[in-house]
């Protein structure tokens, strides 16, 4: 935490107290993230697509664009996801994120179809074997 209060030029005994510990202290930077990144290009509704291949298609492009652009509204956050994409930490840090950026609902049915999950599960291996080539 010492190294990350340095470069911040922030005072390490007020982040302890004010976070606790490393984690919360990342897990706010992803709090910030999701906020920053749900204000942005909303997701598109994968449900509205006849097509799974073209609703994956759409999430792919979404989710790259997220993750490599630069925007006004998140100008590190792609970052972020994709450091956490090769470097994953523990299962559940970043379900708020999940909830925050692809909706409440992620992860379960959409509408009796499982499309949107099977797209979501699809581009997170791909994502993590293109970005660890």
């Amino acid at each position: 935490m010492r190294a990350i209060c340095d470069a911040a030029g922030a005072n390490v005994s007020a982040v302890k107290y004010h976070f606790g510990s490393k984690e919360e202290l990342y897990l706010e930077v992803w709090h910030t993230a999701a906020a920053q990144m749900g204000s942005g290009e909303s997701m598109p509704r994968l449900e509205e697509f006849d097509d799974p291949r073209e609703a994956l298609r759409s999430f792919i492009a979404w989710f790259m664009r997220l993750v490599l652009t630069e925007s006004k509204t998140h100008p590190w956050a792609g970052k972020l996801l994709a450091h956490e994409t090769v470097s994953p930490t523990p299962r559940g840090r970043w379900t708020p994120f999940v909830h925050t950026v692809l909706g409440p609902d992620s992860g379960t049915r959409c509408h009796g179809s499982s499309a949107r999950l099977r797209a979501v599960r699809w581009a997170e291996r791909r994502t993590r074997i293109w970005c660890s080539r």
